[in-house]
């Protein structure tokens, strides 16, 4: 009996949905100041992007579970009050739709205008084929004054998209 419960309990470790997987929980994440819901500490890559008006110092989080095959990450850019990103909002949602296609060879499938506190924002859904076969990312991208705030959830295309995707999505909020 014992034998049973310990392989039913292996067998349902690997045919739990991926969602079952890592210790989720709400991260504050300081640069930026904004906190999101997500299955693991996030690690953080800084690197600088060309900008209008010179470089901009760029912040990006992930999160992953079953060995990144699904991954949850945020990207903050600060690109100052000066900038045309507070000026034309629109314009600014367009260029990261557009850069994130353009990164990844994407195809869009859906678009649709969303906020964050009657801050501007858009929802992209895009199909992307990797080396490990074609992947959906659902992607969020505010902007809130002169920063531009953008989540994803990358996930293969053979799986479903679970509830803690879409809660990790809708668990931005800026501060703690």
């Amino acid at each position: 009996m014992k034998i049973t419960c310990i392989l039913v309990a292996t067998l349902l470790l690997f045919i739990l949905p991926s969602n079952a997987k890592g210790e989720w929980k709400t991260y504050h994440l300081t640069e930026g100041d904004f906190s999101l819901y997500m299955p693991q500490k996030p690690s953080m890559k800084v690197s600088k992007q060309k900008a209008a008006k010179g470089l901009v110092q760029t912040y990006f989080y992930q999160s992953c579970i079953n060995d990144c095959i699904i991954a949850y990450s945020a990207t903050f850019a600060d690109f100052g009050k000066d900038s045309h990103i507070a000026k034309d909002p629109d314009t600014a949602l367009e260029f990261a739709k557009v850069g994130a296609l353009r990164n990844t060879n994407g195809k869009l499938t859906y678009e649709s205008y969303i906020d964050y506190k009657s801050y501007p924002g858009k929802e992209h859904k895009f199909n992307i084929e990797t080396n490990q076969g074609l992947y959906v990312i659902i992607q969020r991208v505010y902007i809130i004054d002169c920063k531009i705030y953008e989540m994803n959830v990358s996930t293969p295309a053979t799986s479903q998209f679970m509830p803690e995707h879409y809660r990790f999505l809708d668990s931005f909020k800026i501060g703690k």
